[in-house]
């Protein structure tokens, strides 16, 4: 009996971890980047991106508007607005 409890929740837990990475991949939050440069970027980063593309020493990953990579240098950053 706890041996098909055991596969059950087995089951129930990859079945969640399924749909979290899903819904991580697919919800965009947008982001005002403002740079060193006085330029003001609008891109936006995923649950994807926070999980498993993890910034790097010296630069921070963002997507443009048409889904192209964007990577920034930390050090030309000055603020990061949530949109």
């Amino acid at each position: 009996m706890n041996f098909i409890a055991l596969w059950a929740a087995l089951g129930v837990f990859l079945f969640g971890l399924i749909v979290m990475v899903i819904v991580s991949r697919v919800k965009r939050t947008w982001y005002t980047v403002y740079l060193a440069n006085d330029d003001v970027v609008t891109a936006y980063r995923t649950g994807w991106d926070r999980l498993w593309r993890s910034d790097e020493a010296g630069i921070m990953m963002f997507h443009q508007e048409d889904g192209k990579d964007l990577r920034l240098s930390k050090h030309w950053i000055i603020k990061i607005v949530e949109n």
